[in-house]
């Protein structure tokens, strides 16, 4: 019983859904997901081989679809 009351207190009821219905494997999904990071403004490769400012900030390492386009690789 006290698990119960503290379960009210503190807790989260959803209404149920069977496993038929989707609702299990639409979590699963959604858990899979993960945020997209920023694109770099910058070259990391040529920051961490000690490059001027000037240089790494002028490019970056990889665009949004995974191209390199570091002029150094």
């Amino acid at each position: 019983e006290e698990v119960r009351e503290e379960f009210k207190r503190n807790g989260r009821d959803f209404e149920y859904c069977s496993d038929s219905e989707g609702g299990a494997e639409h979590v699963q999904n959604i858990r899979r997901k993960k945020p997209k990071k920023p694109l770099k403004t910058e070259c990391v490769f040529c920051k961490n081989n000690g490059e001027l400012e000037c240089f790494y900030k002028g490019h970056i390492l990889k665009d949004a679809n995974g191209k390199t386009r570091c002029p150094v690789l």
